[in-house]
């Protein structure tokens, strides 16, 4: 029994990441809980960031888009592993422990010729730095609730 209340306290999601250009939103599946904000962060003179997403801080120096190339789907890794890290934080931010969640990825971008091997393991990687015990890359149409479960007892 307390095995299980752990695991539930540790593991909550799965979380569906979807992410483009513009924006991310991220979707804990389990409670409906969602956050969506513009993909971009702002950061001062000493490099912190001082805004995730739209309003842009007015003690921004520069502005970064991690999402915003326009040949491959990610331009500033760290930056985007950042922005990831804060829209996962914002659904978790009421728990007193962190949850290491089944997050699904998402890259909602129609890409020439799909996304390479290289993009999907780099979408891996920040999901894993961001927390999560395992990570599905999925490329295509939007996925249902259902589905996002689907993939995440199959992952």
């Amino acid at each position: 029994m307390i095995i299980g209340l752990v695991r539930r306290l540790i593991a909550s999601g799965p979380y569906y990441v979807r992410l483009n250009r513009r924006r991310i939103t991220v979707r804990n599946i389990a409670t409906g809980a969602q956050f969506e904000c513009t993909a971009c962060l702002s950061i001062n003179d000493s490099k912190t960031i001082v805004s995730v997403g739209e309003p842009i801080s007015p003690n921004a120096t520069s502005t970064i888009w991690p999402f915003k190339h326009p040949r491959i789907l990610i331009e500033d890794f760290t930056a985007a592993e950042k922005l990831i890290r804060h829209a996962l934080r914002q659904l978790t931010k009421a728990r007193i422990i962190q949850p290491s969640p089944i997050v699904i990825v998402h890259p909602d971008l129609d890409l020439e010729g799909g996304i390479t091997q290289i993009e999907s393991r780099a979408l891996m990687e920040i999901a894993e730095a961001c927390g999560a015990r395992k990570v599905h890359v999925h490329y295509g149409r939007q996925l249902t609730d259902q589905e996002v479960q689907n993939v995440a007892v199959g992952a």
